[in-house]
């Protein structure tokens, strides 16, 4: 409880950061500080489900599924379980904020992530690919469903364009890099060097997962909303939706491949290329962007 009181101060200073930029530095026409309620429950719905699956599945009776775990990753009905445990998280949200009216943006992106996540998982099998690639694989699809669908939720009822995908989605990955920096940092810090791991852990905190982790998340889910947009606009959500989601499940496991392997180049480039392109998602997804538009 100690730990969480004090770590808790860290992250939250971390995402108010984030959003000061994403509310002033780019010429907002709206206060995004107004979501942030909306952003919070997205990250604890979708942080926890993803990392405490285990203890919420427990409580019905069903904790000897473990999914997130490296050894298991053997066979196709890991994937399938996981799916399903995603897709009811997901369809009872919707239903709780949305009721029954279940629209074209939902279905079809749904159907695009079930798909992958199934398709996917028998190729990573069927070709007995090594057990953590599997795993990296299978988090990568689970976290970017959880944050791109829980995004869509929240949309439906509070938007007002159709490049508002975008901006639910960006602050679904803040929600989520939110959460994650607390599991992380929490895991991090050892009871019996408490103030030293603290004091290690915040820089940490600050300097690797506040500004890595967050860019990375933005991205991630901030391009599938991105090319949801433009499938929408276009008229041919279906194809777009296919590859937005293709191309976020690729970058994200792709970054987190790198990571493992120590591949250093990684961080630079998410860094440096980050900074520009989640300037040009934060400006696609401000309104007054698209009053700009409009009037030429």
């Amino acid at each position: 409880m100690i730990k969480f009181l004090i770590l808790l101060p860290f992250s939250f200073l971390i995402l108010n950061l984030w959003l000061w930029l994403f509310d002033n530095i780019f010429g907002y026409t709206q206060k995004k500080y107004k979501y942030l309620f909306i952003l919070i429950i997205i990250g604890l719905i979708a942080g926890f489900s993803i990392y405490y699956y285990s203890d919420l599945l427990g409580i019905i009776g069903y904790d000897k599924y473990n999914f997130i775990n490296i050894e298991n990753i053997n066979n196709l009905s890991i994937f399938l379980y996981f799916w399903l445990y995603c897709s009811i998280i997901l369809m009872i949200l919707y239903l709780i904020v949305n009721g029954k009216n279940i629209t074209k943006l939902f279905i079809i992106n749904y159907i695009m992530f079930s798909f992958l996540f199934i398709i996917i998982g028998y190729i990573f099998i069927y070709l007995d690919i090594d057990n953590i690639y599997k795993y990296y694989i299978f988090v990568a699809i689970g976290e970017e469903m959880m944050k791109f669908m829980l995004g869509i939720n929240f949309y439906e009822k509070r938007k007002i364009s159709s490049n508002d995908i975008l901006l639910f989605s960006i602050l679904s990955a803040l929600g989520f890099a939110f959460i994650e920096n607390v599991v992380y940092l929490f895991n991090f810090i050892s009871g019996e060097k408490l103030f030293s791991t603290i004091i290690i852990g915040g820089f940490s905190l600050i300097l690797a997962r506040g500004l890595i982790g967050f860019i990375a998340h933005i991205i991630f889910t901030g391009n599938i909303g991105l090319i949801n947009s433009y499938g929408i606009t276009r008229k041919k959500l279906l194809k777009y939706s296919f590859f937005g989601i293709l191309f976020g499940i690729s970058t994200h496991y792709i970054y987190n491949i790198s990571l493992e392997q120590n591949i250093g180049i990684v961080i630079p480039i998410i860094i440096i290329l980050g900074y520009f392109w989640i300037s040009y998602l934060f400006y696609k997804s401000d309104r007054m962007y698209l009053q700009i538009e409009t009037s030429n």
